[in-house]
């Protein structure tokens, strides 16, 4: 078993605070800058252009970098000495701001880290049954805005389950392929039918029982950062 301080995650948490309220995730960047490449509306291209230059302005202490969510994978092989996980949400990860956790157990003897925040628009529905349901769900979504948007759902049994699957597919990289065949094919439908940024989903369709469904419709710069210790 690998031993690994509370007070080193602390300090890795602290770090990807700071991490993640100044930089940019090159895939978001990238995505952005693809994006206003190809865009043939000159307000919106525009528009991509001077997200990049707002995303340095806004802070915090403006309200506006949105809400924070901790995700922990914690290797099988280690040991936290002198605390545990958990604590560090409860201590407000340094600054006195709880988020909402994650927490799962994989193989190995490492714990890895990712800090989120965002300020994406929540809307939960029941009864998704297919891929053309899902591409109609977010169309009805209203997702139109002046920039592309991301799109993240979660597909679960119960409300609670796709509120957890939301948040790790709104955490994924955006130019990360799903490995879930269903999914991705869904992906890929609901990016050709609309303006999305992208898709990313996390889950699995269920064609014959259905399947609840929480949708995350968020601005282009999506905060995050990520280490592993």
């Amino acid at each position: 078993m690998r031993e690994i301080a509370y007070s080193e995650i602390g300090l890795a948490v602290e770090w990807l605070w700071i991490r993640a309220r100044t930089w940019l995730p090159p895939d978001i960047a990238m995505g952005i800058e693809c994006a206003a490449d190809s865009e043939e509306r000159e307000p919106v291209r525009l528009e991509l252009i001077n997200l990049l230059e707002r995303f340095q302005t806004v802070t915090q202490e403006s309200g506006e970098i949105g809400s924070p969510v901790l995700f922990a994978d914690v290797g099988d092989a280690v040991t936290i000495v002198d605390g545990t996980i958990e604590a560090v949400r409860r201590a407000g990860m340094g600054y006195g701001i709880e988020p909402t956790m994650h927490t799962r157990q994989v193989p190995g003897d490492q714990i890895a880290l990712r800090l989120m925040f965002h300020t994406a628009r929540r809307i939960e529905s029941s009864g998704v049954v297919n891929q053309a349901a899902l591409v109609e769900f977010v169309k009805q979504a209203e997702i139109a805005a002046v920039a592309p948007v991301i799109v993240a759902m979660g597909l679960g049994d119960t409300i609670a389950e796709s509120a957890v699957l939301a948040d790790y597919a709104l955490a994924r990289p955006i130019d990360r392929r799903n490995p879930e065949s269903g999914c991705a094919a869904a992906e890929r439908q609901i990016k050709t039918a609309t303006d999305a940024l992208a898709v990313n989903i996390e889950g699995q369709i269920n064609p014959v029982d259905g399947n609840a469904c929480v949708l995350y419709i968020s601005p282009p710069c999506l905060r995050r950062a990520s280490c592993t210790i």
